[in-house]
């Protein structure tokens, strides 16, 4: 079965955790980043489950009032109504700057959220950010492109997509950590990651020929992004090996591209 997530920048009260796990133990708390997730087959059910999150952290509901008022909402649902509060967030969640834990990175090399005094990340710290979530967006679309039943030629393409973006996450890396800049996730890296998911959203629950069509102009349109990207932050640098890494970078994108581009041709010509 194929699950949605959907993550907001919150700060949960650490002493407020224990009681949104026990309304729903779907949920996700990432201290660091500042955020809260939701895991469901529905994007109303994630919806629903961090509104009402939302209310238990407030102290509007308890743990009982919560599962009592998901219920209603969604047997409200199968009689043809629907709540607002399954349509979008009836809660404004704090800015990361506010959100985002201090807690320092644990992984050698891997991105950190922004300060949260809101000071700007150095370009190249974003540009490495930039570039390890583009990786992280491809390799999550090719792994759910594994599990649906895709032409042959798809599901090749899908199979390679792990692999290549796997290793030039751990490329990109490196270069950071031999350059001293830690890849800073600021909020143009949440945008770009936002505008990913949503569109993957859009395909997710789609199966077959469709999911296979979805999924083929979705890479074409990710790797075209990733290039104009590219263009701008070669720009924008004056670091040799991360100029020399974005080059690189370019050449696979490029390639990734090209291939989906014969794809997406075929597939149309196909459906014909």
């Amino acid at each position: 079965m194929d699950y949605l997530q959907h993550t907001i920048s919150y700060d949960v009260p650490p002493d407020k955790a224990d009681e949104v796990l026990a309304f729903d133990r779907t949920t996700t708390i990432y201290r660091v980043g500042g955020e809260l997730s939701a895991r469901c087959d529905l994007e109303s059910n994630n919806v629903l489950t961090l509104h009402l999150a939302h209310e238990v952290i407030e102290g509007k509901k308890n743990v009982q009032q919560a599962r009592k008022e998901f219920g209603e909402a969604v047997m409200a649902r199968t009689t043809a109504e629907s709540p607002a509060i399954t349509s979008g967030l009836q809660c404004e969640p704090p800015a990361l700057k506010v959100a985002a834990d201090t807690d320092t990175v644990s992984i050698p090399g891997a991105p950190r959220p922004e300060d949260a005094n809101g000071e700007s990340a150095d370009p190249d710290s974003e540009t490495l950010a930039l570039l390890i979530a583009g990786d992280m967006d491809k390799v999550h679309a090719a792994m759910i492109a594994k599990n649906k039943k895709v032409d042959e030629a798809i599901l090749a393409y899908a199979r390679m997509m792990p692999e290549s973006h796997g290793k030039h996450v751990k490329a990109t890396v490196e270069v950071g950590m031999k350059n001293n800049v830690t890849p800073v996730v600021t909020g143009r890296v949440r945008a770009a990651k936002d505008k990913l998911a949503a569109a993957l959203a859009e395909i997710v629950l789609l199966d077959g020929d469709a999911f296979g069509r979805a999924y083929i102009d979705f890479a074409v349109k990710a790797h075209s992004n990733g290039q104009n990207m590219i263009d701008e932050r070669l720009a924008m640098t004056d670091n040799e090996e991360v100029r020399n890494h974005l080059n690189k970078t370019r050449k696979m994108v490029t390639m990734h591209l090209q291939q989906a581009r014969e794809l997406q041709q075929k597939t149309a010509t196909a459906a014909r």
